[in-house]
């Protein structure tokens, strides 16, 4: 690679490649900082030989065939040799697969000459020559963005993305007059080779990047004149139309990138941006055409073997669907599910956050009630009239139904707002219920009803435990909760029921890597070696176990999708076949707050996400709080759930109308 006055990132691209590389040569073209030094010194102190030469910058071309030359020099010295180089900037990273190995990808170089690795980010990427034989006679052409050229008969081969991706961050030391200088390049270079094909595309790209939209213009259709590869001229196409749209002139932007439609139909990028140009003049039925169009082009195709020149990923795995999310609401004569749409957008892998909030929050349109019937459960008495009813949990304890009626001083208004007292105060009381699997819609029977008594030495402003989970295990009732302590933060307590006391043995949990300010919504589920493990967090998903005296080990991690930021746990977890399943929460934000549920299921052996439903409400009300979920049959689950933190209420539902929920 070619550097200069790359200090503050060059160690980035290095941590990527150590472990991978054997040696190197890197062309210094006349830093003024410590650069060289950095790499000298990082490299040494890992063991890996190298070296870096000087060659002041003339042109891309020039630099880049220079380095590729003094790798071919160093291997014939013999002192340092390299069978395969790979080509990398300084800005640059190197993003390995999971199951990533350096012996068996070297081994795997062996088949070809020169190999395409695909670059870019999460939303952009395209392929690119990144790694070459150090035995050919290769070189670049181009004075800027420019290609490797190989000998006749060189073999091509291609690395694909899940194995090794380079993330280009494109922050580089010498970005500052990119466009600047690479539009004198180019202008030089077309002196020199008029109508190039190449250069006159980059130039278009230049000018257009630099803010010359006229000039970039003219480029483009020169561009298309010239003919050749499909790719560029598409990109022309498309390119006019963005920027007569950035210009204010819609109309003749809709017109290129219908050109564009009509030249290569398969690209759909130019398909999105006439959309949410119609979207957003409210011509829905229009929008409706060209999404079907676009479902036409989508059809059969396997979206990940989508390969363009400067493909927008983001478009075809999301965006597209997003627009009709909004626009279907309004036009949609085929009955499509909006509802599984919003999911689907919402679960795309790299969807922006704004996109993401902005579905959110029209979802109170599409979103589902939960099936079931209604269970009658008599409340306790109130310890006063300040106090109201509010979200139950529950679980089995010796064979019969524990619940825990949760009786609160607060409750949300109609705006949304909680409406508070001085103290935040919480009661638990505890039911023991017999005869509760015999199908009927109430569990009327009754053995022991108290109020569960608790250490106060953490009363402050928060009184008491609150949003108690109940989960039972190997014959105990264990719990978590919310604890307000006197200094305004908030804890997670951990610990079992005494029934014979009628008192909870518990203490805080402890999490030794850090805590924040607030911490709430942890569950608790039975891993498969029987140990109790925490769900910290969803994004990514985050389990602890349960340590001695309280202390979380052994953090374990997994991906989940972006939505997945926004899910906060609501029920512990309970095992179905080889599945541990939650309910959890979602909140959009918006003039109130709108809550949903979604169920989400995890492989109990190795903790992983294996699926998840749709989002969906109880009843439709705009705040809902679930904390019980159990399992009363082979086939049959409770839910207890609260409406405006004022209710109890208890549902029972069968298996299959939840799988019904899952995507």
């Amino acid at each position: 690679m070619i550097v200069k006055n790359e200090s503050k990132i060059i160690t980035r691209l290095l941590d990527s490649l150590v472990g991978l590389i054997d040696c190197y040569c890197i062309c210094d073209t006349g830093s003024t900082d410590n650069t060289v030094q950095l790499i000298s010194d990082y490299l040494g102190a890992r063991g890996i030989p190298g070296r870096v030469i000087n060659e002041p910058f003339k042109n891309f071309e020039h630099n880049r065939t220079f380095a590729l030359h003094a790798c071919k020099d160093m291997a014939n010295t013999g002192d340092i040799y390299a069978d395969y180089i790979l080509l990398m900037d300084a800005d640059m990273v190197l993003e390995k697969g999971p199951q990533f190995d350096a012996t068996q990808f070297k081994v795997g170089l062996g088949k070809g000459d020169v190999f395409h690795l695909f670059q870019g980010n999460d939303n952009f990427s395209y392929k690119n020559v990144r790694i070459v034989k150090n035995n050919l006679s290769i070189s670049y052409w181009g004075v800027t963005h420019e290609v490797i050229s190989t000998p006749d008969g060189t073999k091509y081969d291609q690395i694909e993305r899940s194995v090794a991706f380079i993330n280009d961050i494109g922050d580089g030391g010498a970005k500052s007059d990119k466009f600047v200088r690479d539009i004198r390049l180019l202008t030089e270079g077309l002196l020199e080779k008029p109508n190039n094909d190449r250069y006159t595309f980059y130039l278009a790209n230049s000018y257009r990047d630099n803010g010359e939209r006229e000039k970039a213009i003219e480029t483009y259709k020169k561009r298309i004149e010239i003919g050749g590869w499909f790719d560029e001229i598409w990109q022309s196409y498309y390119n006019i139309g963005r920027c007569y749209a950035w210009s204010g002139e819609h109309e003749k932007a809709v017109v290129y990138w219908m050109l564009a439609y009509d030249y290569f139909p398969k690209r759909l990028e130019n398909i999105y941006e006439i959309m949410t140009y119609y979207r957003n003049q409210s011509k829905h039925k229009l929008v409706y055409e060209f999404y079907c169009m676009a479902m036409r082009q989508l059809e059969d195709v396997d979206k990940s073997k989508i390969d363009y020149l400067f493909l927008q990923n983001d478009i075809y795995d999301y965006k597209i669907d997003y627009e009709y999310t909004i626009s279907g609401y309004y036009y949609n004569p085929d009955n499509i599910d909006l509802g599984a749409l919003s999911m689907y957008v919402m679960c795309a892998k790299n969807i922006e956050a704004g996109i993401l909030r902005n579905v959110l929050s029209n979802y109170k349109f599409y979103s589902v009630s939960l099936p079931g019937t209604a269970i009658k459960i008599k409340s306790p008495d109130l310890a006063s009239d300040d106090f109201n009813n509010s979200t139950p949990s529950m679980c089995f304890h010796d064979g019969s139904l524990v619940t825990n009626h949760r009786q609160v001083n607060y409750y949300i208004n109609e705006s949304g707002g909680y409406v508070n007292r001085e103290h935040i105060t919480t009661h638990n009381v505890i039911t023991v219920h017999y005869n509760t699997n015999d199908g009927s819609d109430d569990v009327p029977s009754v053995s022991a009803s108290f109020t569960l008594d608790y250490n106060r030495e953490h009363d402050a402003r928060y009184v008491g435990l609150e949003d108690m989970r109940l989960f039972e295990h190997a014959g105990t009732t264990y719990f978590t909760a919310n604890r307000g302590l006197p200094d305004d933060t908030m804890h997670v307590e951990y610990g079992h029921i005494d029934y014979e006391n009628k008192r909870v043995v518990s203490s805080l949990l402890t999490k030794p890597d850090g805590q924040t300010k607030i911490e709430k919504n942890w569950v608790i589920y039975a891993a498969a070696d029987d140990h109790l493990r925490i769900v910290y967090k969803w994004w990514p998903l985050t389990t602890y176990e349960i340590g001695h005296a309280n202390v979380l080990i052994n953090k374990c991690e997994h991906k989940t999708p972006r939505l997945f930021e926004s899910v906060r746990g609501s029920t512990n977890g309970i095992r179905v076949g080889a599945e541990t399943w939650f309910i959890c929460h979602v909140v959009s934000y918006e003039d109130r707050r709108y809550y949903y549920h979604i169920l989400v299921a995890i492989n109990t052996e190795t903790g992983a996400v294996t699926r998840w439903s749709r989002l969906f409400t109880f009843e439709r009300e705009k705040v809902e709080y679930v904390l019980g979920f159990v399992k009363t049959g082979e086939t049959e689950f409770m839910l207890g759930y609260s409406k405006m933190d004022r209710t109890t209420e208890f549902k029972r539902i069968d298996q299959k109308e939840l799988e019904e929920l899952f995507l």
